[in-house]
């Protein structure tokens, strides 16, 4: 019966820490993404801007 205890008290460890590296990566991801979103905002202000010369010309 401890046996089968310390099994699952290992268990539950090995989800615990399966489960904080995903939510770490899931973070990671997050700010990935907002940081593209970014770079997405920017290309398109540029773009915008370049738009508007050629459209002036």
């Amino acid at each position: 019966m401890c046996q089968k205890g310390n099994q699952v008290m290992a268990r539950i460890a090995t989800l615990e820490e399966q489960y904080k590296n995903c939510f770490y990566s899931l973070e990671q991801e997050k700010r990935e993404c907002r940081s593209l979103e970014e770079e997405n905002r920017q290309l398109r202000k540029e773009l915008d801007t370049l738009n508007r010369k050629l459209t002036r010309q």
